[in-house]
């Protein structure tokens, strides 16, 4: 496995209604070296006039946005995605395509400065059917009367039920393509309000909400803030509170928790830490930057100090820190893919920056070869904790 190739950005070359597109991409995301069929149907079918405001929800690598820039080079874009490596990439291929009028948006949400703004929305499909949900609620809002909203994906990632969720909201529908297990459908906004629906209203979907519960800290009582993307959005998973019970701080003076997530991992840190008067630095960093905006809030609505959140490709943003304690519940899918490549870039980069006697201490589902991977780089590996499903791992530098 050469673990150089995760952190090398590519370049690859696609052509897209007729037009050649040179793109820059990297592991990490799906689909990384490869035009998706859904791409693909959006370059040919979303037809942008000049100087038209164009948003895109879920920009990828940036091949698609670059593609409509070259049809009509006078359209002025906005670009979104819930991976920071997206948006790197996204940024390296338009300016190798010498596409000028972009924004890259670094928020979660373009509302409310952006209502009524855009001529077109597109949506290429999110994992997650509450994330696309959400989507299509700030493709409405921010659409002009009269624009059109173009929402594309695959039917085994779940388009379907998703194009019948932005009918109901926009009352109106045109399947315009289809092609290899993909379908592409367009939406008018008609009216400034949209149709009522009990989803749109939900928690994380409504604009300016958040998905919010308790969680029990230590006998400290946390309220969690999270957002559709988010792993595990709505509720303290099995993992991570496997994970919880079987970590200790003691004498540990700075904190890694890698992939944090809506940051419970970080905050029991921080919170323990407070209890033993130890004084400790926790870093928290997800490449997620919905996470990031999660992570930000439940330490703010908490009122918790001591911990800084980061957006990150791995450890890439605190690469300059070590660490006496790194704790993940490390992400092991990209797209559909179990993929191997981005937990050993994880655990290399996790002990290049541990201090000596330092541990990485990460929680995994059983079925994962996580500890034959920590073993080809820790030389003390343990296993702190199992159960049928997931075990606790520790590799001590």
């Amino acid at each position: 496995m050469d673990l150089s190739n995760y952190h090398l950005i590519q370049e690859f070359h696609a052509k897209l209604s007729g037009i050649p597109v040179p793109f820059f991409s990297k592991p990490g995301l799906p689909d990384w070296d490869q035009v998706t069929p859904t791409t693909a149907l959006l370059s040919e079918e979303v037809k942008p006039g000049p100087s038209e405001n164009v948003l895109i929800l879920g920009c990828g690598h940036g091949a698609l946005p670059a593609a409509l820039a070259l049809q009509e080079n006078s359209i002025l874009l906005t670009l979104v995605d819930t991976s920071n490596i997206a948006l790197i990439c996204t940024h390296q291929t338009l300016k190798v395509n010498q596409v000028e009028n972009f924004t890259i948006q670094n928020g979660i949400t373009s509302l409310p400065d952006h209502i009524e703004t855009f001529d077109k929305v597109v949506i290429q499909l999110p994992k997650g059917r509450r994330l696309a949900r959400r989507w299509l609620v700030e493709a409405f809002y921010n659409l002009k009367t009269g624009g059109r909203l173009y929402l594309a994906g695959p039917n085994d990632l779940g388009i379907k039920p998703v194009i019948r969720d932005a009918q109901e909201l926009f009352g109106n529908a045109i399947l315009l393509a289809y092609r290899k297990g993909n379908r592409v459908a367009s939406f008018r906004k008609q009216h400034a309000n949209p149709n009522p629906l009990d989803w749109k209203a939900a928690p994380g979907i409504e604009p300016g909400s958040w998905i919010t519960f308790p969680v029990e800290l230590d006998n400290v009582h946390i309220v969690i803030h999270s957002l559709p993307g988010v792993f595990s959005e709505d509720h303290l998973d099995e993992g991570s509170a496997l994970l919880l019970e079987h970590f200790d701080i003691s004498g540990c003076r700075r904190i890694l928790d890698a992939g944090c997530g809506y940051g419970i991992l970080g905050i029991a840190a921080a919170l323990r830490s407070a209890q033993k008067s130890q004084q400790t630095v926790v870093d928290m960093v997800d490449v997620n930057l919905l996470a990031v905006a999660a992570a930000q809030q439940t330490i703010e609505a908490n009122h918790i100090q001591g911990i800084r959140v980061l957006a990150s490709d791995l450890l890439d943003s605190v690469q300059d820190q070590t660490y006496d304690l790194i704790l993940s519940n490390p992400p092991f899918h990209t797209g559909k893919e179990v993929d191997y490549l981005v937990t050993q870039s994880l655990i290399t980069q996790a002990h290049q920056m541990l201090n000596p006697g330092g541990k990485l201490v990460l929680v995994a589902n059983q079925f994962i070869r996580y500890e034959k991977l920590i073993r080809e780089t820790f030389k003390k590996v343990t296993i702190r904790a199992q159960t049928n499903r997931f075990h606790v791992i520790s590799g001590r530098k």
